[in-house]
């Protein structure tokens, strides 16, 4: 099963009863792009990996700097483009594995 953002708006709407115009603005469906690309496409953990990423950095980078909070993000996506090209979920797996078999290669 692919969870696309449109999949992920009409459950929003259908939870809230109504949606904003700020909602269905290009900020909105840039963030869903960010979540995406930040834990892994292709698959649905990757997904949700990547929105608790940028939610867990939005609440606790924004309660320090609020205004500044987005500049983080930029920094972050950005070193995940450059050093984890197929998002944080691959590398996640690894080290998971890694573990799991104690130590063992």
């Amino acid at each position: 099963m692919v969870c696309s953002p449109a999949f992920a708006g009409v459950l929003y709407v259908y939870y809230n009863g109504f949606i904003s115009p700020e909602g269905v603005g290009i900020g909105a469906s840039g963030l869903l792009w960010l979540m995406l690309i930040i834990g892994g496409s292709g698959t649905l953990w990757g997904s949700i990996i990547g929105a608790a990423v940028i939610l867990v950095l939005q609440y606790f980078v924004g309660g320090f700097t609020p205004e500044r909070w987005p500049l983080i993000l930029g920094v972050c996506f950005v070193g995940v483009i450059m050093f984890y090209r197929g998002g944080i979920l691959p590398p996640l797996i690894k080290l998971w594995r890694r573990m799991t078999d104690g130590g063992r290669a």
